[in-house]
């Protein structure tokens, strides 16, 4: 399984539309953007047990300064590598490593 696989899969268990996922695929850096996607998905199930806890900590409005009350999801589906390895880096430093 490829990289963008594993990263399509984990997406659409974040429940990512198929058009979504699809555009997220399509752009220049999606290997470097998968690659972070599949990172965050590790570092979130570290984080929290429970699926249902880790699509909520996604789909809901951060108060944290990178994510200026946006929610992870959409930083992570803007499309613009730089923020989606910010995202990754901020998600890690939550576990502290």
């Amino acid at each position: 399984m490829t990289v963008q696989q594993k990263a399509s899969e984990i997406l659409k268990s974040w429940g990512v539309s198929d058009g979504q996922i699809t555009r997220f695929l399509e752009n220049q850096t999606s290997h470097q953007q998968s690659e972070h996607v599949v990172a965050i998905d590790e570092c979130l199930e570290l984080l929290y047990r429970e699926p249902k806890q880790r699509l909520s900590f996604l789909t809901t409005a951060s108060k944290s300064v990178f994510f200026e009350g946006r929610k992870p999801l959409d930083v992570i589906l803007s499309g613009e590598a730089e923020q989606v390895a910010e995202a990754h880096r901020i998600i890690r430093s939550m576990l502290c490593i």
